[in-house]
């Protein structure tokens, strides 16, 4: 499936199911300039999470990695630092 130095497409959106769209759930609620996808997110956690272990996010902005953690029955820790209207 992977070639050494040949470029390839990839579509987070064909490689995880469980997140019909990315407008599932609450994931269209309002507009965010940095958003993204749930499925990419869907796909790391399916990936390399396991039952009982925290995902932390510290740039949480969205909200999307604490979502998709949710659904896949994970713990989750959001941060954002961002100030806004400053």
């Amino acid at each position: 499936m992977f070639q050494e130095g040949k470029e390839q497409k990839v579509s987070f959106r064909k490689l995880t199911n469980d997140i019909p769209s990315t407008t599932y759930a609450t994931f269209a609620l309002y507009r965010y300039p940095a958003k993204f996808i749930p499925q990419v997110i869907a796909y790391t956690l399916r990936r390399y999470a396991h039952l009982g272990m925290t995902v932390f996010d510290p740039f949480a902005g969205y909200g999307t990695v604490g979502l998709v953690s949710r659904i896949y029955g994970l713990d989750y820790e959001l941060w954002e630092s961002t100030v806004k209207g400053g």
